[in-house]
């Protein structure tokens, strides 16, 4: 049913109202690697390409942090996954606004600092972690 509503949208505000029925989570992406990652609290699984497939940015990787407005559905084995997802922060279109060289960076920083600054890159080059 989500997706015969969703599939009827134009991706603008109808989108909301599409979703309406559905219950919406907003959370934050807090682990992500190349190709995947989750948003916590829960552990929902997100998939590259579907964060892809919701964002006006397709070829663009997600911030550590980066706030998620999404839909839960289950795989075939009962594992949840962020199925509809756009911005966290406004409810608009998803946004994906770093590169995949950034993102790497940005991501082991995150791991490793908990924070999703990127200060001052020499200080980060310099250091013995």
């Amino acid at each position: 049913m989500l997706q015969s509503s969703f599939a009827n949208t134009n991706r603008s505000s109808d989108l909301t109202f599409a979703l309406l029925p559905c219950i919406i989570k907003q959370e934050s992406l807090v682990r992500f690697f190349p190709e995947y990652g989750f948003i916590e609290p829960g552990g929902i699984f997100v998939h590259l390409t579907q964060l892809r497939i919701n964002s006006e940015d397709c070829n663009g990787y997600p911030l550590p942090g980066q706030k998620l407005c999404f839909t839960v559905t289950t795989d075939r084995r009962g594992r949840k996954r962020a199925d509809v997802i756009f911005d966290g922060t406004d409810f608009s279109h998803l946004r994906l606004p770093i590169c995949r060289w950034d993102a790497e960076r940005e991501w082991e920083r995150y791991k490793w600092d908990g924070t999703d600054d990127s200060e001052d890159d020499e200080d980060h080059e310099d250091s013995d972690y």
